[in-house]
């Protein structure tokens, strides 16, 4: 019963401690991101179009810059939580990869296969390898042109 007890007494603290650090909060570049604060950067850096219900809690925010992709959104007004995830390094440089572009957002629109004779990533007659893998053109173009038709009027 001894043996037990002090066993259960080096244990127990043990276990206490592993549970307390995988409850504390995530690192700080982690932390969730309140709408109001993607919506700043979104507006600093592209076209938001912002779609919200009339009581302003559901609000939603649309890219023309990127196919009119929905970038985030939230269901408790400007501070509640931004839904979407933001690759905002790949946003702010500028740069653009031939082969992909990873901006972020929360929706998703993927053609398949990637790969394979059929697929449509791969030229004709090309190898089946990142090399020659290319997102086809039209799904990476800058500004939809419905969005240019929208401007115009």
């Amino acid at each position: 019963m001894k043996k037990a007890l002090s066993y259960w007494l080096l244990v127990l603290p043990v276990i206490y401690f592993v549970l307390m650090a995988a409850c504390s909060q995530p690192p700080a570049k982690d932390k969730a991101r309140l709408f109001k604060e993607a919506l700043d950067f979104f507006q600093s850096k592209t076209q938001a179009i912002i779609l919200s219900a009339r009581n302003g809690r559901a609000i939603v925010v649309v890219n023309p810059d990127f196919q009119g992709r929905v970038m985030t959104s939230t269901a408790k007004g400007l501070n509640g939580l931004s839904f979407g995830w933001t690759n905002h390094e790949v946003m702010i440089s500028g740069r653009r990869d031939p082969h992909m572009n990873a901006f972020g957002g929360e929706d998703r629109f993927w053609l398949g296969p990637e790969g394979g004779q059929f697929s449509l990533f791969f030229k004709a007659s090309s190898p089946f390898d990142l090399d020659h893998w290319f997102t086809p053109p039209p799904l990476m173009r800058a500004a939809s042109t419905w969005w240019q038709k929208m401007k115009l009027r």
